[in-house]
C-alpha cells in the first residue's frame, strides 16, 4: 500500500466531513489520489450542508472582492462629480432646463398651457430645480407648492420634510393630493423613507416657459451633433422645438393659400364628386384638412346620383347643409329649412366656414370677427414664444465635453433606469419617445466614449401603431440601419385614452437604447448627476453612508 500513514490520515479527516479538496490540500497530494483512497467513504454530511460550507468557504474572498468593487465604485462617482464641480449660473439655466423638459409639464400641439409645472418625488431635484428657479430670475412668491402622497403613509411627517427641504411652513403649501391605493400594484415606495411627491407651480410663468423649451432644446440639439452626418443645421420652429432644417413636415410651409395647381386640383375632386364620394372621403384622398378649400373646389357641383341612392338620411341632410351655407344661409335659417337642431348645423359647417369669407350672413359677422382676433393673437403669440425661446438660446452658448456629460447625465437620471435599495443592477437602459431626446442621449453616449457595439435599440410600440413606419421613423432619427435593432416589443394591453385618428397617425412609439457591460458607465452618469444636483461634497457623503464607510477627515 502506497503512502499508508498518508492513507490513514485521509480516511480520518473524511470521517471528520473535511471534502475531498481540504484533505488533497493538508496532505500534500493530488485530489484525485484522495478520491482514489477513499472512493468507499461517501462524504455523509447533506447537501445542504455541504453547500453552506462551500460559501463559508468562499465568505473571506468574497467579501475581500466585494470591498475592492465597492472602492472601485466610490472612486469612479467622485472622479465623475469632481469633473463636474460647481455650476455656474450658466450651468443652473442648462441643468434646470434639462430636467424640466424630462420631468415639467410641457405643452401639447393639441393644447395651449405654456405653464411651468413639475412634480417629483426625488429630494435632490427638487433642490436642483429651486436653484434653477432663483438663477431664472423666478421670485419666491410666484412658487406654490403642494404634497401629492398616497392615503396610508405619514402625511405629518412628510409635510415636515418637504417644508424643511424648500423652506416653506407647511402651512403656506396648497391643499394636499391624497392618492387612492390601488390593490393591483404592488409598490416599494412604502415605508418611513417614503415622502410622497412634490409639485412646484410658477405664477405667470408663460415666457419662462418659452425660455425653458430654448435652453434645453439647444442643450440636447449640441448633444446630438454629430450623431449622424446628414442632419443638417437646426432652427427655431414656432412652438419652440429644434428641428433639422433640412427635414422640415409639409405643413409646416405656409403656402398663403391654394397652391398653383388648384385648377387641377379641382379637375380631381369634381371627378370624385361625380365617382359617386362622399365630401369627407374626397377630402381624406386629397389631403385637405382645410374645410373652406374643399368646399371651393366642389363649389357648384352637387351630390352624384350614385352617392344620393345609398348615403344614409342624415349624410344626405349634411350634405344639404353645405350646399346651403355656400349660397350664403346662416345657421338658424339652415337649421330652421333641415328641421335639425342648430348645434348640428355648426358641428358639420363650423371647420368648413371661411372666417371674413363673402359669403358669410351678417349673423355670423360677431363670431366671425372673434375668431379672426383669437387666430390673430394666436399667430402673435407664436412668434412672440419663439422670438423667447431663441434669445434664451443664445445665453447658453457653446457646449464643451464637461456640459453634454452633465445634460446627458441628468436626462437619464430623470428618464433612465436607476438601481433601487433592493435592486442592485448598475446596468444603463433608457426609453423615451422624444426623438430630439433620444438623440441626444445616443449623443452623450458618443461624449461618453461608449462603443457603438454596445449600443441595442429596441422599438417599444402599442399593436394599435403602425409597425413599419414607426421602425422607418426610427432608423430615419437615429441613422442606424435595422440591424441595430433587437426584436420589436408589442404591447397588447388595452389604452386608457383613446386618440383621434389624426393624432394616431403621429404616434411611433418609444425607443429603448440599453448599454451591455456598463457598470462603469452607470456610476459615472450617476456622478455626473448626483455632483452636479448637490456637489462633490454632499454627493459623497450620500455615497459613503449608502456604503456604510466613515468619510474621510474634514468632510464632516
Amino acid at each position: 500500500m502506497a503512502k499508508p500513514l498518508e492513507q490513514a490520515r485521509a480516511r480520518e479527516l473524511r470521517a471528520q466531513g473535511k471534502s475531498l479538496k481540504a484533505i488533497a490540500a493538508e496532505l500534500g497530494v493530488s485530489k484525485s489520489t484522495c478520491s482514489l483512497w477513499l472512493r468507499d467513504m461517501p462524504l455523509s454530511i447533506s447537501k445542504e450542508e455541504q453547500t453552506r460550507r462551500s460559501r463559508a468557504a468562499r465568505e473571506p474572498g468574497e467579501k475581500v472582492r466585494q470591498a475592492a468593487i465597492a472602492a472601485l465604485r466610490l472612486e469612479t462617482k467622485l472622479r465623475a462629480a469632481r469633473m463636474i464641480g460647481e455650476l455656474s449660473d450658466q450651468d443652473l439655466l442648462l441643468a434646470g432646463a434639462i430636467i424640466y423638459w424630462c420631468e415639467g409639464g410641457k405643452a401639447k400641439p393639441h393644447s395651449g398651457r405654456n405653464r411651468v409645472e413639475m412634480i417629483n418625488s426625488d429630494p435632490m431635484v427638487i433642490e436642483l430645480f429651486l436653484r434653477f428657479l432663483a438663477v431664472a430670475g423666478v421670485e419666491g412668491d410666484r412658487l406654490r407648492f403642494q404634497i401629492q402622497i398616497h392615503e396610508t403613509a405619514d402625511l405629518e411627517g412628510a409635510q415636515r420634510f418637504w417644508s424643511e427641504l424648500v423652506g416653506v411652513e407647511a402651512g403656506q403649501f396648497n391643499r394636499t393630493g391624497i392618492k387612492p391605493v390601488s390593490r393591483q400594484t404592488n409598490r416599494k415606495n412604502t415605508g418611513a423613507d417614503y415622502r410622497g411627491c412634490l409639485r412646484i407651480g410658477v405664477l405667470r410663468s408663460a415666457e419662462l416657459y418659452h425660455q425653458i423649451a430654448g435652453w434645453a432644446h439647444v442643450a440636447m440639439s449640441a448633444a446630438a451633433r454629430g450623431l449622424r452626418d446628414d442632419f443638417g443645421e437646426t432652427r427655431l420652429m414656432n412652438d419652440g422645438a429644434i428641428v433639422p432644417s433640412a427635414r422640415l413636415a409639409p405643413e409646416d410651409v405656409d403656402s398663403g393659400g391654394l397652391p398653383d395647381e388648384a385648377r387641377a386640383l379641382r379637375r380631381r375632386a369634381v371627378e370624385l364628386r361625380r365617382a359617386g364620394w362622399s365630401r369627407a372621403a374626397i377630402g381624406r384622398a386629397l389631403n385637405l384638412r382645410d374645410g373652406a378649400i374643399l368646399g371651393q373646389l366642389l363649389r357648384g357641383e352637387p351630390p352624384a346620383t350614385e352617392w344620393l341612392e345609398r348615403a344614409s338620411a342624415w349624410e344626405r341632410i349634411e350634405e344639404q347643409a353645405h350646399e346651403l351655407r355656400a349660397q350664403g344661409w346662416g345657421y338658424r335659417r339652415i337649421s330652421d329649412r333641415l328641421a335639425v337642431p342648430r348645434w348640428q348645423v355648426q358641428a358639420w359647417l363650423r371647420e368648413s366656414e371661411e372666417p371674413g369669407s363673402p359669403q358669410a350672413p351678417e349673423e355670423d359677422i360677431r363670431v366671425e370677427a372673434m375668431r379672426k382676433y383669437w387666430k390673430e393673437r394666436t399667430a402673435r403669440s407664436g412668434i412672440e414664444s419663439r422670438l423667447v425661446s431663441e434669445a434664451a438660446a443664445e445665453q447658453i452658448g457653446e457646449m464643451g465635453l464637461r456640459e453634454i456629460l452633465m445634460a446627458g447625465a441628468l436626462a437619464y437620471w430623470c428618464e433612465g433606469a436607476k438601481d433601487k435599495p433592493y435592486r442592485l443592477y448598475e446596468r444603463v437602459r433608457f426609453i423615451n419617445s422624444d426623438p430630439l431626446l433620444v438623440r441626444a442621449f445616443l449623443g452623450f453616449l458618443r461624449a461618453a466614449e461608449v462603443d457603438r457595439s454596445r449600443w441595442s435599440l429596441r422599438l417599444h410600440i402599442h399593436e394599435s401603431g403602425d409597425l413599419e413606419r414607426a421602425r422607418d421613423f426610427w432608423m430615419q432619427e437615429t441613422g442606424l440601419p435595422r440591424s441595430a435593432f433587437a426584436k420589436d416589443r408589442i404591447k397588447r394591453h388595452v389604452p386608457k385614452i383613446v386618440y383621434s385618428e389624426e393624432r394616431q397617425q403621429e404616434y411611433h412609439g418609444c425607443l429603448e437604447v440599453d448599454v451591455a457591460k456598463s457598470a462603469d458607465l452607470y456610476r459615472r452618469v450617476e456622478g455626473w448627476a448626483i455632483g452636479a444636483m448637490v456637489g462633490e461634497r454632499r454627493a459623497e457623503e450620500r455615497w459613503r453612508e449608502a456604503a456604510g464607510t466613515d468619510p474621510p477627515t474634514g468632510t464632516r
